[in-house]
């Protein structure tokens, strides 16, 4: 463990050496935007022998450059808390190919801003995607129908997506995931697969409204359709006020005869007053099987701006397992 996470260390320290060193001549070649965040929080168990814990969650450093403000490329050397190494997080080239905003290789009227994307990326099945990264996620943890089905969705692939502004779209293919099912020995079992492809699309009757759908099926190694994720999702916002939801439909082993189909849904509101907020959200999970009871989960927070880009924050969590509820206390920075 200890020299994995010198390799980590090493790596992180190479890709600051070689972005200092771009930043250094960007007057004769692309210049090297380096951002991050992180967070640090401690855990209270309403039960736990072993005492309340300080953990780090998310470390991230972030590097984009761009060729001529139509080619952009970014990467993210991320902290694995669970194996307590560095690696990549993220890798992308992104080419701006028609929209009327910024740099693209066509400018087109009637469309703000499409391309095609390429590498290591947040897949984009329904909306939580998007805060991902602790410094926007005002909560500490995330959907529990989301940690079900598809865990916070990170593959290798290509992604091509337009936005205008009544609708926005994005299609994928990607590595994709498997699932662990149970044999008659009551063994777990892997099933890979051997590929991905879906995409979302939403519609925006109106400024404060964003409602869509997702779909991404999964192939076998025989090119099955063996699995697949459904969704629905809506955001709603008003001054302050916001909220969203999605509900997310997932089934299993499609292509043999004991096909599963597990679902479950969250809702969330939050109220920002500037510099302090409110936060609640409810969801809920259901497995296929007889003997598994559905899972819930109730978190109610707040958080307190100290700084631009500095956020102190409470949640406190209430789950359907008895004696299972947990305090969490964050502070979370960007820079």
């Amino acid at each position: 463990m200890e020299a994995t996470t010198r390799n980590g260390f090493k790596l992180l320290i190479l890709f600051l050496f070689a972005s200092a060193s771009t930043v250094s001549f960007a007057e004769t070649s692309t210049a090297v935007e380096i951002s991050g965040f992180g967070d640090f929080y401690y855990e209270i168990q309403q039960e736990n022998t072993l005492g309340q814990n300080f953990e780090i969650g998310q470390v991230e450093l972030d590097l984009e450059t761009a060729i001529e403000d139509k080619i952009v490329i970014s990467a993210a050397i991320a902290y694995d808390s669970r194996e307590e190494t560095f690696g990549l997080g993220a890798f992308t080239v992104d080419f701006y190919l028609f929209g009327s905003e910024g740099g693209h290789f066509r400018p087109l009227s009637g469309i703000d801003h499409s391309g095609i994307m390429l590498g290591q990326f947040d897949v984009p099945f329904g909306i939580d995607w998007h805060v991902y990264p602790s410094i926007d996620r005002k909560l500490v943890s995330g959907p529990l129908v989301v940690e079900n089905t598809h865990d916070f969705w990170n593959d290798y692939g290509v992604q091509a997506y337009i936005e205008t502004k009544l609708v926005n779209g994005v299609v994928y293919w990607t590595n994709g995931f498997g699932y662990e099912v149970t044999d008659t020995s009551g063994n777990p079992v892997d099933v890979e697969m051997k590929m991905a492809s879906g995409g979302r699309i939403g519609v925006n009757p109106h400024k404060m409204i964003d409602f869509g759908g997702s779909y991404a099926g999964f192939f076998d190694h025989d090119n099955n359709l063996d699995m697949s994720l459904l969704g629905v999702d809506l955001q709603l916002s008003y001054k302050g006020f916001s909220l969203k939801g999605e509900y997310i439909v997932h089934q299993l082993g499609i292509a043999g005869d004991d096909a599963l189909t597990n679902s479950g849904f969250y809702g969330q509101v939050k109220y920002d007053f500037s510099e302090f907020f409110l936060v609640g959200r409810h969801g809920r999970f259901s497995r296929d099987e007889e003997s598994a009871d559905d899972l819930s989960r109730t978190s109610a927070g707040a958080g307190w701006v100290v700084k631009e880009g500095c956020e102190l924050r409470f949640e406190y969590q209430v789950n359907s397992e008895d004696n299972d509820d947990v305090t969490f206390l964050q502070l979370v920075v960007g820079f």
